[in-house]
Formats: structure tokens, sequence, C-alpha cells
């Protein structure tokens, strides 16, 4: 299976620069990397998120216990692609011994990141075709598994569901028909939006977090499994993917999930923290779960409360952050993906939207200096840029396409002045 990318106007110099790259990651205080051009390797960084041919054919996911579960994807068109989530596992060492095998396997969060860059991009022939192949892998009820193989085998996580992953997906559909007016996938746009209302927890008003789970050390998977919590995160991706739905598709039933006492209602009322100012990591049978995460309890939290026109609760999800996740290492300022010294990682898809919110919030310097960091770190490591800047259990050292994605939209609105487009908070 051969890999495809879209041509960019890239200078052969920075591609060159983006590989290879082994070393510790230590922030440059001269050379190259210092103060490195965030337009440049806004560029370069685009032009590393590569996509794979998708041949329909047979899948299996794991379905019951030693009952795999065949799954045939619809006909796709020959162009059709998938985007490498992983496409460099070995860059850095010292992961799992067997996360070599991750070059083969492709989320569909990804693929909708690929997808929205692409349309930003007014690509519209790279995002299609992105597209085609998740229609391709769209379940009978609207939902998409979590990830899949783009080589080897033909496994696909069908099972393992989780609403922000679908929302994702959802939200680049929308955004690619708004976009291009392109409406061949509307209907799978719809099926996918109705699988998210079904997700709603009628006494909470939030969206539950799917179905399906992989046992923690044990291997294996429990199909049947029906989420019994909801996820901050997850309802944001939601809220976001609702407002694109009632611009894109108005005849259909989203607008009634963000009337005054809809979704941002019941997040506000269950998920906000009021004493502490920020949001609780999500709800469990129990209560809340306090624990603060990065994007749950202030990154992608702010840009949600601004799209609600609600600036001071905004400012103050990002002044807890700054408080409790905040940290230094290798001369970086680092994010922690939780709030406590053992976390003492930068968790770098979860900090970047901290830049647009100080952006929108007019705070310019600061999400300005945010940016260089960002681009200096992409120097240093290489493009795709890292999803960590060291190993630790779901937080690799590789490069990515989440981060990737998240840092080119970012440089485009923060350091170019481009109209925001991820999350805007007029749509």
């Amino acid at each position: 299976m051969r890999a495809v990318g879209p041509a960019r106007l890239v200078t052969a110099a920075l591609l060159l620069l983006a590989t290879g790259c082994t070393t510790a990651l230590q922030r440059p205080t001269s050379g190259r990397c210092a103060g490195a051009d965030p337009t440049e390797w806004g560029r370069a960084a685009s032009a590393s998120m590569t996509v794979a041919s998708f041949e329909h054919r047979a899948m299996y996911g794991v379905g019951r216990p030693g009952k795999p579960r065949a799954f045939a994807p619809r006909p796709a068109p020959a162009d059709s692609v998938a985007a490498i989530s992983y496409p460099e596992p070995g860059r850095f060492s010292g992961g799992p011994d067997d996360f070599g095998r991750m070059v083969n396997r492709s989320y569909i969060y990804d693929n909708a990141l690929y997808v929205l860059v692409r349309t930003f991009e007014g690509e519209e022939d790279a995002a299609r075709r992105v597209l085609q192949t998740l229609v391709a892998l769209q379940r009978p009820d609207g939902a998409w598994g979590f990830s899949f193989n783009i080589r080897g085998d033909g496994f696909y996580d069908i099972d393992y569901l989780r609403t922000g992953a679908v929302a994702w997906v959802v939200y680049a559909m929308a955004r690619y028909t708004r976009r291009f007016g392109d409406r061949r996938f509307v209907p799978a746009m719809r099926r996918g939006g109705k699988w998210l209302i079904s997700q709603r927890d009628p006494r909470s008003g939030l969206f539950r977090g799917g179905s399906g789970r992989w046992v923690p050390g044990t291997g294996t998977f429990e199909a049947g499994y029906v989420t019994d919590w909801a996820s901050t995160e997850h309802n944001v991706d939601v809220w976001f993917t609702l407002r694109a739905l009632a611009v894109t598709d108005p005849r259909g039933d989203w607008r009634a999930m963000l009337r005054p006492d809809g979704l941002g209602k019941a997040m506000q009322d269950v998920l906000f923290m009021e004493k502490a100012g920020r949001y609780a990591r999500g709800l469990q049978p129990g209560g809340l779960d306090t624990i603060s995460a990065l994007d749950a309890s202030g990154t992608w939290t702010s840009i949600f409360e601004l799209g609600r026109g609600r600036p001071e609760i905004a400012r103050r999800l990002l002044a807890w952050v700054d408080q409790h996740h905040k940290g230094a290492q290798d001369g970086w300022q680092v994010w922690r993906p939780e709030s406590g010294p053992a976390n003492a990682i930068w968790f770098v898809e979860g900090s970047v939207a901290r830049a647009i919110a100080l952006s929108r919030l007019g705070d310019v310097a600061n999400a300005r200096a945010m940016i260089q960091e960002l681009t200096e770190l992409a120097c240093v490591g290489g493009v795709p840029l890292v999803y960590a800047n060291r190993w630790q259990p779901d937080f690799p050292k590789t490069p990515a396409i989440g981060p990737t994605a998240w840092y080119i939209l970012a440089v485009e609105e923060v350091w170019n002045g481009q109209a925001p487009f991820l999350w805007p908070t007029d749509l």
C-alpha cells in the first residue's frame, strides 16, 4: 500500500530537518530552531501529514469473546485514503516494544482532523478522499469504530465506540459540506448525528461516552459494555458538532439540543465546579469525576465558553490551567495532561487550544508566545509534531497527526491572522 500525500509548497530544507531526529527534546537557546518561523513550520507540518490508500476489502472486529466479527466496508472509490495517525513510531527510542505496529493504524479522530485542515486550506480533493473512506467504514447505526488498520490485516475496532470521536467525524463532514457545497456526505453526516443524539442521557442532559471497552491489564474486549459515564471533553465535541449540524442541515433535530436549556446548560449545571473555577473531567454514576484534566478542565472548555459568550468563565478556566497544569521541563513550558508533578510531561495536543483561547480573549502576546514555543518544538523534534515530549503511558513521544493538525490551525489563526476555523465562536 503506497503512502500518498497532497503536493505542498514547502522548502526541501524544512522537510529534511523534520526527519531523523532522535535526540532529547531540549528547548533551543541558539541555532536554527531558536526563534523558528511559525509560518514556515506550519507549512512544513501540513506537508508532513500523510495518508495511505484505502482498499475495499473484508475487515473484522473483536466482537464477543472468541468470535471475531466480520465487517464489510461499503464500496469506496479507488482514490480513497486514510490518515496515518503515527507515521514514524520509531523516530524516538524508549517506547513500548510493540509500538512500531502503530504505523499501520488510523484513528477516526485523526482522519477528521486531517479533513478539517485540508478543508481550511481549500484542498477539496484531499479532504474528499478521506471522507470517502469514513463513509465506507460507517456502521449501520451511524457510528464509527475507534480505529482501523490501513496496512497488514483488516482489523477494525468496530465495537469500540466513543462519542467524542464520532462527533469529530460528523463535525468534519459538516465543515466540508459548508465550505465546498458538496453534499455527497450529508446522508452519512445525518446518520452520525442521529447516533450522537441517541447517546444523550435524559436525566443529566449530557451525552454518554459510548460503548465497548478494552479491560485494563487483560487484553480482553467487552463488546456489550455500555458506558454509564459522560466525559466533559466528549460533550464539548458534541456541542460544537451540533452547532455545525444546525447550520449545515437546518431541517434536522440539532437545534433542539442547543436551546438555552439544552446541552450547554447541562454542562454548566452538572460539570462546572464553581468554587474551583473549572470543569470536572466528567460524570460517573457516583458523582463528578473531579480529576483535573488539561483539555476538560480548561483548554478545550475555554473555547466552549467563548462559544457560549462567557469570556469571564473562559478566563477562569485558563487561570486554573496556568496554576495547576503548567510546568517546566527541558527548557520548555509544559502543560501536563493532569494536575500534579507525577504527570510532568507536555501533552502537546491538549495544550494548543490554550493559544487559540488566549487569542480570542485578546491576549495576543501570550498566544503568540505559545505558538512560538510550539514552533521551536516542531523544529527540534521534527514534524509531524510529537504527541508528548517524553514517553509516558497513553502519551507517546512520537510524531502524531492530532497535535500537528491543531498546531497548523492555531498558527493560521493566532500567528497569521486568519479567521478562526476550528470551533469558531460564530458557528
